[in-house]
């Protein structure tokens, strides 16, 4: 027998990593993340797009269940006369905002002053989350509207019209009316849009605003004159881009495929310059005057779209979108 001092000890064998093992596997799990990565912002832009479509759908309901206690669509900007007798025009958001749960805001605003009075900063700089597409940058974005004053920015607006210059051009083919279901200075009969509640546009993106995006996901110019009756950049910020602007609503101008002229034949995703446009690839989110919400591909052309816009148009047949 061996005495302790003397008994041999089995010690057991040791693992582990050498260094090149080691940047191997770290190499193979960033492959791994790289692989992945596209995968999830896919996964959360898909996420991002159908909350952005839940709040177009919330807000068509809303303007359908006002339709129903008035008899008619608001009008784009809706004026009140006020008990001095003057009129103040407020947008047709101001207007629907009891019908989106938002009472209080709604009684907060001072009708008897314009939008970007003084009185209404209280009101106007609250940010309207069921106005918001998760997608576009900046969930809290604010316009500086002068004097010192601001307004959160709303991404959804109202294609009021369809400007003539398309048709004259040959770009739109639409032989009737050219205003929207949403119109400037009238409100509208639900039965008075002759084309189909379900074929024309009540609300649809216009994300991003007061910054200028053009096609691509691109800023703009900071300072750009369109060459039509859209308005012009100035400052890098792009008009009508408060939920409360009574400039917020879209007539239809068309633009050239690098968002930078106007008339042209891109409707959709060219220009954020009171365009349709949204941060989705390759489409975007309209609610229509049946209250549903469908996705819109950004490569329609221009005279379909401009069928979906136009709630009198006489349209025979408004294409595949």
């Amino acid at each position: 027998m061996f005495s302790g001092s003397r008994r041999s000890k089995i010690q057991s064998p040791r693992f582990g990593f050498t260094l090149v093992e080691l940047l191997v596997v770290i190499t193979i799990i960033g492959i791994l993340i790289a692989l992945l990565l596209p995968a999830v912002q896919a996964a959360r832009e898909a996420a991002r797009r159908v909350q952005c479509a839940n709040n177009l759908k919330q807000v068509a309901l809303g303007l359908l269940t006002m339709e129903e206690a008035d008899g008619m669509f608001p009008a784009a900007n809706v004026t009140t006369v006020t008990p001095a007798g003057a009129g103040r025009t407020a947008t047709w958001v101001v207007h629907v905002l009891p019908y989106l749960e938002q009472q209080a805001l709604y009684d907060a605003y001072r009708f008897e002053f314009a939008w970007d009075h003084a009185d209404n900063q209280a009101a106007v700089k609250t940010v309207l989350p069921v106005m918001v597409c998760p997608s576009a940058p900046g969930r809290r974005r604010l316009d500086d509207i002068g004097s010192g004053r601001q307004a959160a920015a709303g991404d959804y607006a109202a294609p009021t019209s369809v400007t003539s210059a398309l048709r004259q051009q040959g770009l739109v083919t639409t032989p009737g009316q050219l205003h929207g279901a949403i119109r400037s200075n009238q409100p509208t009969l639900a039965a008075s849009i002759r084309d189909g509640l379900s074929n024309t546009i009540l609300v649809i993106e216009d994300a991003g605003r007061p910054v200028h995006w053009v096609a691509g996901g691109k800023r703009g110019p900071d300072n750009h004159n369109n060459g039509c009756g859209n308005f012009d950049v100035a400052g890098g910020r792009v008009r009508g881009a408060g939920w409360a602007d009574t400039a917020k609503h879209i007539p239809l101008h068309g633009f050239t495929r690098n968002g930078l002229a106007c008339p042209g034949p891109c409707g959709i995703n060219c220009t954020n310059n009171n365009e349709a446009f949204a941060f989705h690839p390759g489409a975007i989110n309209a609610a229509f005057a049946d209250g549903r919400v469908q996705t819109i591909s950004e490569s329609i052309s221009v005279d379909v779209y401009a069928s979906l816009i136009t709630a009198n148009g006489r349209e025979t047949n408004v294409g595949e979108y």
